[in-house]
């Protein structure tokens, strides 16, 4: 069996709010969940109200021939969820002050988000609480496949950093 793709169209910037991005699933040309999702972190860190170039990490666009990978795991916090490179590390735009200003991010994961208007987001990919029940109904525990990540938001590396 084929397996299934992720496939995510960054629409918007960090500094938009809500979920402007789009997030696909498919298989041999069939589509199983085409909806909103946020490839972005949040535009701000809630207590501090920092801008997210201090503080969070913006995730890199995919080549075609080197996808990342996910993995459909599951943990306590997040319960089901999929898991990007195996935790390791993932590409960034900008540089990530949590990675000493390195260009990548760790415990990267496509999650649910906090809310509809919030994204709850330090990097991760989101998917609004009302579709995450759609959206994980596509997956089973151990599933693997490949996630592409396509930039369409007009914003360069450079203006990200």
């Amino acid at each position: 069996m084929t397996p299934k793709k992720i496939i995510v169209r960054s629409l918007v910037t960090p500094d938009a709010s809500g979920y402007g991005d789009k997030i696909v699933v498919c298989s041999n040309g069939d589509m199983y969940f085409n909806d909103s999702c946020s490839a972005c972190p949040n535009p701000t860190r809630p207590k501090t109200t920092l801008r997210w170039t201090a503080c969070y990490a913006w995730i890199a666009t995919t080549p075609d021939d080197a996808p990342y990978r996910w993995d459909c795991v599951e943990n306590e916090k997040y319960g089901s969820h999929i898991i990007i490179n195996c935790g390791g590390r993932v590409p960034t735009r900008n540089a990530n002050v949590n990675h000493k200003g390195e260009f990548f991010a760790t415990e990267m994961l496509i999650h649910c988000g906090f809310s509809e208007k919030w994204r709850g987001s330090a990097g991760c990919i989101t998917v609004p609480p009302r579709l995450w029940p759609l959206f994980m109904g596509q997956f089973k525990l151990g599933e693997t496949g490949p996630l592409y990540v396509l930039d369409h938001s007009g914003m360069t590396e450079k203006e990200a950093a």
